[in-house]
């Protein structure tokens, strides 16, 4: 109860000093990490002889910069995950908190919002889940790093980042990329999921330009002779299409050449 206590976001200030002696290091714990923690009980607890309490007091986000510098001092590896978790972490203690942290506390660097591009970039070439999770969750993160995630076939990782604002700024360009170069090894050696191919059938004329063209290769008549009735395929497509060996497909594209004319 005393844990729930010196959590609580609505803790008066008249119960601090007897939470932040608690013979419980649980409940110095829980206080450490209080938001509404006073700065004299902030430098008590600095020097409290668990590292637990000092790991949700680096993580706090109304620990003043000169406190965090002394936290940083002490070295203590089991308190950097809380460090990288402050939202005034310098980029400075950020850059050397990736290369000397563990995992987790690389994660929340990832994830940080002051972490340099730089490091960010240094981060994804580790290629490792849990940093890519980080990447995903910092809205800094460059498009040119969330394709990368893309590529590790994550769902839930996917789930992340459609809605980062990197890639919704993109129209979500690099998703439709990942797709077009999954398809296309598939139409050319005919090996398209049955559904897929249902779907282009039903859907063509709302599937995304670069979807549609790329059946202009198809071994099938009839899909070739629907992307030919697709409005703004490009000219080059068109005019191969106008030596079509299917009648159909060749005068339906010849008919498309006369119109853009």
């Amino acid at each position: 109860m005393r844990v729930a206590v010196a959590g609580n976001p609505r803790l008066p200030e008249e119960l601090q000093p007897g939470l932040a002696s608690d013979s419980v290091a649980e409940v110095r714990a829980s206080l450490s990490g209080n938001a509404r923690l006073r700065e004299e009980y902030a430098v008590q607890l600095a020097q409290d002889p668990s590292r637990a309490v000092r790991k949700y007091l680096a993580a706090n986000p109304r620990t003043s910069l000169t406190l965090l510098e002394t936290l940083w001092q002490m070295e203590e590896p089991e308190i950097y995950p809380g460090l990288a978790r402050h939202p005034k972490a310098s980029p400075d203690m950020l850059a050397q908190l990736a290369r000397q942290g563990d995992l987790p506390t690389r994660s929340a660097v990832a994830a940080h919002t002051r972490t340099s591009i730089e490091v960010l970039t240094e981060l994804a070439q580790e290629n490792v889940y849990e940093i890519w999770c980080g990447l995903a969750a910092n809205p800094r993160t460059p498009s040119a790093l969330l394709e990368q995630a893309l590529k590790t076939a994550s769902v839930e990782l996917t789930c992340r980042l459609i809605k980062h604002p990197a890639l919704v700024r993109e129209r979500h360009r690099p998703f439709l990329n990942l797709l077009v170069a999954e398809i296309q090894p598939l139409i050319a050696a005919n090996r398209v999921p049955t559904w897929l191919r249902q779907a282009f059938l039903q859907y063509s004329t709302a599937l995304p330009l670069e979807i549609v063209a790329l059946f202009a290769d198809s071994p099938y008549w009839e899909e070739r002779y629907l992307v030919v009735r697709r409005p703004h395929i490009p000219v080059t497509i068109l005019q191969t299409l106008a030596n079509d060996g299917i009648c159909y497909v060749r005068d339906a594209a010849r008919a498309a050449l006369e119109k853009l004319q």
